[in-house]
């Protein structure tokens, strides 16, 4: 054989071996179940408009945005120290290791969870109040309502990390689409079998409340014995997961408040139809964002479970099988954005497509650095990521002012894509210089 036909050889065995490695089984289920989601969220969506009428979804719309916000703020990389330190517990087979892990991020739920409803009580609930009244002069009774959905949505919230850890992506994939399921069974059932079509907002948190409970009781079941542990943690991984976790939060907070901004510069500095717009062209990068993350939910427990550099090693190559068919992806959808609005947004988005061409180039540099971030991840350089936010944000911002008044919500798409060339670049840069601290690390030199 020739030099190019072993090459070619190779090439391809690494491809078919990558092919059918349990990564693509796991992340095809991951992705089938939060395509499946977004759909049956989309229903929901449109039952409930259909039923409440727009005054009332409005109403609804409001309070469940502010239940989601509240959800977020009680995990804040909770999720993520599980993921991080009980994959690496159970690839040791250290099981009293994971029940220890377990002990230490249920407490700081509670806590955190806690926190997060008495303030929602003392604070927001009277903002509420005071803000929104000429909304509905119910909405302070609705937001009380909410409250129980917000507990139980904190419950529910703990339970996904735990399959990520034990790499049960099919029950993840199962659990997750079960409550977006049970509205629209509940809706329809509602709505068709007693003929009625004067749904009141309480009864639609009632719905939230009934499915998330639900939601609570399925994931309980799903989950391995002894889930819920207040085992007694050694002071040493105590110490490991709350400074690793104390940078994700910091992480989750910069995303929080700065991942919409760019709607902000846009309703601000430009017109309602160019909100109406690029509105449009981001909702199409958010389902991107959405499918193209179900890679990085299997990839996270994977690389943390991978404890040797080889191990590691493996998995780095694996992934750019995957992560070039996702870039694949990207560019048909580059190639066919103005038919894909003409079908999604119809005749009036006419110009959409360009800005979804822009948004593009990020999105390619976004799932590039999936690998890259997952192994600081599994390296416990959890303290980076926060750099990484905050250099997107300020990216995003700059790009904003720059731009929108220069070319209008192009402009907005312009300072998306930036955003994510500068994350690429941060982490590309941050990665290699970890590695090279590890590489002298290992020789038994300093840097």
């Amino acid at each position: 054989m020739t030099d190019g036909n072993v090459i070619t050889g190779r090439v391809r065995n690494f491809m078919q071996k990558a092919w059918h490695s349990q990564t693509v089984e796991n992340t095809f289920w991951v992705g089938a179940a939060s395509a499946m989601s977004a759909l049956l969220g989309a229903v929901t969506s449109g039952l409930y408009a259909r039923t409440l009428g727009v005054d009332e979804y409005g109403v609804l719309t409001l309070i469940i945005s502010i239940v989601t916000m509240m959800v977020a703020l009680s995990d804040l990389g909770i999720g993520g120290s599980i993921v991080r330190f009980g994959s690496e517990m159970i690839a040791r087979g250290d099981e009293n290791g994971f029940r220890s892990v377990l002990s230490v991020a249920l407490k700081a739920k509670l806590v955190l969870s806690g926190i997060v409803l008495v303030g929602a009580v003392l604070f927001l609930n009277p903002i509420v109040g005071m803000v929104f009244t000429h909304v509905d002069s119910s909405i302070n009774s609705y937001f009380l309502l909410s409250l129980i959905a917000v507990a139980f949505g904190m419950i529910a919230s703990f339970f996904p990390p735990i399959f990520q850890s034990h790499r049960q992506f099919r029950t993840l994939a199962a659990v997750s689409i079960s409550q977006p399921l049970m509205k629209v069974v509940v809706l329809v059932v509602f709505v068709y079998a007693f003929m009625s079509s004067s749904l009141r907002v309480g009864d639609a948190l009632w719905i939230e409340i009934a499915t998330g409970g639900g939601l609570v009781v399925l994931s309980y079941l799903c989950a391995p014995r002894n889930v819920i542990s207040f085992r007694k943690a050694d002071t040493q991984l105590r110490r490991r997961m709350l400074s690793f976790n104390k940078w994700l939060s910091l992480y989750y907070i910069l995303n929080l408040v700065g991942g919409r901004m760019d709607l902000f510069f846009v309703g601000g500095l430009a017109d309602a139809r160019a909100l109406g717009m690029y509105g449009a062209a981001s909702k199409i990068a958010s389902i991107v964002v959405i499918v193209t993350n179900s890679y990085l939910t299997v990839l996270l427990p994977e690389l943390s479970s991978a404890i040797t550099p080889e191990m590691i090693r493996k998995k780095q190559r694996h992934s750019i099988l995957i992560v070039s068919l996702f870039g694949l992806g990207i560019l048909l959808l580059a190639l066919s954005a103005d038919l894909v609005v003409a079908i999604v947004f119809g005749p009036k988005f006419v110009g959409t497509g360009t800005m979804i061409r822009v948004m593009c180039i990020g999105l390619l540099c976004v799932v590039a650095a999936y690998p890259l971030n997952a192994t600081l991840f599994a390296w416990n350089r959890s303290e980076v990521f926060p750099i990484m936010s905050a250099a997107g944000i300020a990216a995003l911002i700059a790009g904003n002012a720059i731009f929108i008044p220069r070319l209008g919500a192009l402009g907005a798409a312009v300072a998306f894509s930036l955003s994510g060339v500068v994350g690429i670049l941060m982490s590309s840069v941050i990665y290699f210089l970890h590695l090279r601290r590890r590489a002298h690390e290992s020789t038994g030199h300093t840097v």
